[in-house]
């Protein structure tokens, strides 16, 4: 996958990778983080890591060098740092094809980096927000267009795959906070 050029907004050292993420949600950023551990620079490793971010929602991850994505993208990723991040703007429409390919669950990305439950919980809540949004959007466009919008959802297969993976991903949350994550079959 070819990287958007990008504007670099910050180059620098952290502990911690929650950080980053606190700052593109407030911010609402668009773009991506690259990603080097700090054993990273010793060993023998090609690529980097990225994670994309969408209005400042973790959408994506792959890894350059081995073109891994989603799940097996963040296996490369130590679940402590020091890492030396690099957060770069660019427009939406730059880095669409990189979610479309590389897609990965929000729970995955706070499971793995974010401790601090407010920040997950204000990820979670953003990316309702912005899912109803989507989908709200996708109505109005449907209906404006003159198309049947039922009939046109059926036939989008990626938005059905999407809204199951949502609901699989909300109710494994849901699982986790009653301490029930042992009772849900895994389906990935």
């Amino acid at each position: 996958m070819r990287l958007p050029e990008g504007q670099l907004l910050r180059s620098q050292t952290v502990n911690s990778l929650e950080s980053i993420f606190q700052d593109c949600i407030e911010e609402s950023r668009t773009g991506y983080i690259e990603i080097e551990a700090s054993g990273a620079v010793l060993e023998e490793t090609t690529g980097r890591n990225i994670i994309v971010i969408e209005r400042g929602i973790p959408r994506a991850a792959y890894q350059t060098g081995t073109g891994q994505t989603g799940r097996e993208a963040l296996e490369g990723i130590p679940d402590i740092g020091p890492y030396h991040i690099m957060l770069y703007q660019a427009d939406k429409t730059e880095i669409t094809g990189l979610t479309e390919k590389a897609e990965l669950s929000l729970t995955l990305i706070i499971e793995q980096f974010i401790r601090d439950q407010s920040l997950a919980e204000e990820l979670r809540e953003r990316n309702n927000i912005e899912s109803r949004s989507a989908a709200n959007n996708d109505r109005l466009t449907a209906s404006t267009t003159g198309n049947d919008g039922l009939s046109s959802f059926f036939e989008d297969e990626s938005r059905i795959d999407k809204i199951q993976s949502d609901a699989r991903e909300q109710a494994r949350e849901q699982a986790s906070e009653f301490g029930l994550e042992n009772m849900i079959e895994s389906t990935d």
